[in-house]
């Protein structure tokens, strides 16, 4: 018996044709999402893919340009507190009022290097200077060594204590001031406590030391406080918060779609910002727009300049409108 076996006979050439179809089918519904996604952000609508005017995303930002203030107590005064290495506050001294209300703060190898200045001046004019306090040296007459009257140079705002040259080692018109300290003089300088000791609280009418520190003193300061609770904070506000240093006037812009987008800081610091990133394309993606302000300072000297900007990072998440969803198998 002869058997017969079936056979099959395949066209390559139409299965080819078969799968490049399939193959544009699939890429023409890839484009069309694509196509639909994007037009539901780029245009009105009026209809899923009805042409029109041309949307851009329109985003809004507010926000608020401050700085550092001290921060006062119950008496109107700063306070005084203590910073460790790291500027973490470790403790409060209290106002800088009562017994803090006449006292400068001064670092202990400031204060030291005034000691050590007096002791080499003394050593290099030994019996040819007199030490005057600030009043005596103000109401004094003073003589060159030929006897005639000399102008008086003015002292230094803060100083207490002057070594001048004795009358007859004056002479005319050259300097007869050999040191000003405002500190008091008759401390030897320090040798084991220059170690430890940081800063200082000294008298500014008599130049002696009030209260010592192995840490940093200087005012408590900061930026956000709750005028209720008293609680501070750095860049997150709340609605009741107040801003300690508000920058009024400050010009504040946002960079979108290589364009700047201005606004100006009101009175309280705030601004209000409208910008606009091109439409999403379909695709999920992030515009970064980071919102810059402009400061302006005063020179101390020429080569300072005049304005710095802060820059504040912004970002807007686009993603595409999920219009349909196709499976294959």
């Amino acid at each position: 018996m002869q058997w017969y076996v079936p056979v099959i006979q395949l066209n390559l050439s139409a299965l080819r044709w078969l799968c490049l179809l399939r193959l544009g089918l699939r890429l023409w519904l890839v484009l069309f999402v694509i196509f639909a996604s994007g037009a539901a952000h780029s245009f009105p609508f009026g209809g899923l893919l009805k042409g029109g005017e041309y949307i851009h995303q329109s985003e809004l930002v507010t926000g608020a340009v401050y700085a550092r203030d001290i921060i006062k107590g119950e008496n109107d005064a700063p306070i005084l507190v203590e910073y460790d290495l790291e500027g973490n506050e470790v403790k409060a001294l209290g106002e800088h009022s009562g017994r803090y209300a006449d006292t400068r703060i001064m670092s202990i190898t400031e204060y030291n290097g005034y000691l050590l200045l007096r002791e080499k001046v003394e050593n290099l004019y030994a019996q040819k200077f007199v030490l005057l306090k600030r009043n005596a040296y103000e109401n004094s007459l003073l003589l060159d060594q030929d006897g005639n009257p000399i102008n008086k140079k003015a002292l230094l705002p803060d100083t207490l204590f002057v070594w001048i040259l004795k009358q007859e080692f004056i002479v005319p018109d050259e300097n007869y001031i050999l040191l000003e300290v405002p500190v008091d003089p008759y401390l030897s300088p320090f040798t084991v406590e220059l170690n430890t000791l940081r800063s200082l609280l000294v008298s500014n009418t008599s130049g002696k030391i009030i209260y010592k520190s192995h840490n940093n003193i200087g005012y408590r300061t900061g930026f956000i406080v709750n005028p209720k609770s008293g609680e501070q904070s750095t860049f997150r506000r709340k609605f009741d918060d107040e801003l300690l240093n508000p920058i009024a006037y400050a010009k504040v812009f946002a960079a979108a779609s290589g364009k700047e987008f201005t606004s100006t800081t009101d009175e309280l610091g705030k601004y209000r910002i409208e910008y606009f990133n091109p439409p999403c394309p379909g695709i999920e993606i992030t515009y970064h727009n980071p919102i810059i302000a402009e400061l302006h300072y005063s020179r101390f000297h020429p080569g300072k300049k005049e304005r710095d900007i802060y820059g504040c990072p912004a970002y807007v998440n686009c993603f595409p409108v999920k219009l349909f969803h196709f499976y294959y198998t």
